[in-house]
């Protein structure tokens, strides 16, 4: 569609705005094309990050705004109504160019992508969205238009550095499930935080679900005070929905052993732990027979995910 308008000699404006729409069609398509994005009821990441270019481009070009975070992520830019009669004409706002646009102190952006589907009340949904736009960028809660056990059903994405706090709010919200991390620092891999297979009279998967908990392994870059005690630069820190439920000063292992004995229930059944950068083998192989000595009934998986500063992330399930 681009290219036909600009063989036709269509302004720049006009070969975006044919991309933009041939592109969102395309990308809502998405949802039906793989299996696995059917199951999620979600469209593809890839995609969905070309129309956002896109839209960029027509920031730029035609001074229309960004879509808001909470918009479904195929819906085309919509300009005001100060902005149409500028548009028509193909010049810029009435009002002026586009504000520039804001650069993150954090040249990488949120480390996580979580994704679920939510069933939950229409009401739950705009604390949801205040809660996850607080932790995080990227916020999309658009509704399928089915009905759900309890409410509505939502499909919900998030790029946060607290996992814990995003999935909390998820929780609190209604009924999550099909939930996915990926880590997107370590090149998009993708560790399942949802529910695992169980052991015998197993509960259902949106009940099993709460049973999730997740965690991360750091080092402290100052001092402080909490609960867990006090904390000097250079500890190893354990921690779980934003707070310090171990210091260490021995090491990653060490404090990933910690963070395991606080958080690894009897009732949980697998351990996910995603390796970052440069960890040691040997540290590794310490965690995994802690496991095997303390929590023999739990099954572990250990993924390479390469992200910086966090030795270990845990999904406990």
């Amino acid at each position: 569609a681009a290219t036909a308008a600009a063989a036709a000699g269509e302004g720049l404006r006009a070969v975006l705005d044919e991309a933009r729409v041939a592109g969102g069609d395309a990308l809502a398509r998405t949802r039906d094309q793989l299996p696995a994005l059917t199951r999620a009821q979600v469209v593809d990441a890839g995609g969905a990050g070309y129309t956002l270019l896109v839209d960029a481009l027509l920031t730029v070009v035609d001074g229309r705004r960004l879509p808001d975070p909470g918009a479904v992520p195929w819906a085309p830019p919509v300009a005001t109504e100060a902005e149409e009669p500028a548009a028509a004409s193909g010049g810029p706002a009435a009002d002026g160019p586009p504000d520039p646009p804001v650069e993150s102190s954090e040249a990488t952006g949120p480390r996580f992508e979580v994704m679920c589907r939510l069933s939950a009340s229409e009401e739950a949904i705009p604390t949801l969205r205040e809660a996850w736009v607080a932790r995080g960028e990227s916020v999309v809660i658009a509704g399928e238009g089915t009905a759900a056990e309890d409410g509505v059903a939502w499909s919900c994405h998030v790029h946060t550095d607290d996992i814990g706090a995003v999935l909390q709010a998820a929780l609190d919200a209604g009924r999550p499930r099909d939930v996915r991390v990926v880590d997107l620092a370590g090149g998009g891999h993708r560790a399942p935080v949802g529910p695992g297979p169980g052991a015998e009279g197993q509960e259902a998967p949106g009940e099993a679900l709460t049973l999730v908990v997740t965690g991360e392994v750091t080092q402290a870059v100052r001092a402080s005070e909490g609960v867990a005690g006090p904390v000097a630069v250079g500890d190893w820190l354990g921690l779980s929905a934003g707070r310090i439920e171990v210091v260490e000063a021995a090491g990653p292992a060490e404090a990933a052993c910690g963070l395991l004995a606080k958080l690894c229930r009897d009732d949980h059944r697998r351990v996910v732990l995603v390796e970052g950068a440069g960890v040691a083998a040997a540290d590794t192989r310490r965690v995994r027979e802690w496991l095997d000595a303390h929590r023999p009934w739990a099954a572990v998986e250990v993924h390479q995910g390469g992200q910086r500063r966090h030795p270990y992330l845990v999904s406990i399930e």
